[in-house]
């Protein structure tokens, strides 16, 4: 009866392991608008970093990436872009992690609206970057044959 018990807890953990990191997300929905036209008021003024602060507040309320669009991941990079540009030009600490965090916004919003001219969007990024991760460069390249104007 002991091994029983004692096998099962074994599996509830190493299940709890395997589980989607996203899965964890619970949606408030009144707090996920809530955020998100924060965020959305903060970064067409231009505060980039009240924006970035309320778009992850957005992004935890709203649930995780399958909860949310195209344009919040859009809307997410342009921030980054921006910080990148103006706020965190002289500190290559934080520009590394910008650049990281850009890069991770492709990732996401290749997820939720997945796309041939993203994938290239996103290669280019990544070349322009010197990314050292080529089998990821080479995969989004392969977009280009299917590809049509």
């Amino acid at each position: 009866m002991k091994l029983n018990a004692f096998m099962i807890a074994i599996l509830v953990v190493l299940n709890s392991f395997s589980q989607d990191f996203s899965a964890s997300f619970i949606m408030n929905e009144e707090d996920c608008n809530k955020y998100k036209s924060l965020y959305y008021t903060y970064l067409i003024r231009g505060a980039y970093e009240d924006a970035r602060h309320f778009w992850l507040k957005a992004y935890d309320a709203c649930g995780g990436t399958e909860n949310l669009d195209n344009g919040f991941f859009v809307n997410g990079r342009i921030c980054y872009e921006s910080l990148r540009d103006s706020v965190y030009m002289n500190d290559s600490i934080k520009l590394k992690q910008v650049s990281d965090s850009i890069a991770w916004f492709y990732e996401q919003n290749l997820i939720v609206a997945p796309s041939p001219q993203l994938k290239l969007q996103y290669a280019g990024y990544l070349i322009e970057t010197k990314s050292t991760n080529v089998s990821k460069i080479d995969q989004l390249l392969l977009t280009v044959d299917t590809f049509e104007c």
